[in-house]
């Protein structure tokens, strides 16, 4: 199928609230990144289950990264651009054929960070998808809801997907505002 297009739909970067904190890290303003961490934390897949599609690599294509992690790989990606290494340990705990966790790291020429993605994490009934980046300045905390920065000197700065006007808000709690933007 070398003529058809393949299209992701990671919204994250999406959501105005961390396209703004995004633009205003690459402009500088929060100061020079000095490292990283992402999460993606599901209580997806607690048993072995061999008739989720998840599961099945034939199907999903791979396993929590893929079907999960993707969100969080995504803003890492707009935020800090094309890593110089990767390095991933991946753990299968109740699947047999795709990873039900993974650790990515991540070499910069000047920082590292990692990103650490499971679906099979008690006690995360909603996924949760967090970017948080320590900066001289402070530490920028992404979700699907906020973008927060807290300075050094404890001042907090607070933008909230509702604070953006993007029309119809599909989920107002999560992140809605990333689909109606795209």
């Amino acid at each position: 199928f070398p003529d058809l297009a393949i299209q992701a739909g990671y919204l994250m970067p999406r959501n105005p609230q961390v396209s703004l904190c995004i633009e205003r890290l690459k402009a500088g303003e929060y100061g020079k990144v000095e490292r990283f961490i992402g999460f993606t934390l599901l209580s997806l897949i607690q048993r072995y289950e061999p008739r989720r599609w998840e599961v099945r690599k034939e199907i999903s294509g791979g396993g929590v990264l893929a079907n999960a992690g993707g969100h969080v790989l995504s803003m890492i990606h707009a935020a800090l651009g094309e890593p110089l290494r990767v390095g991933a340990q991946s753990l299968t705990l109740y699947s047999e054929e795709v990873e039900d966790s993974m650790v990515i790291t991540f070499a910069y020429p000047d920082f590292r960070g990692m990103q650490f993605c499971s679906w099979s994490i008690r006690g995360f009934p909603r996924q949760e998808n967090k970017l948080v980046i320590w900066t001289e300045r402070g530490q920028l905390t992404l979700t699907g809801s906020v973008g927060v920065f807290v300075k050094r000197g404890g001042e907090v700065d607070v933008r909230h997907q509702l604070d953006f006007e993007v029309g119809f808000n599909l989920a107002p709690d999560y992140v809605g505002a990333g689909f109606s933007t795209e």
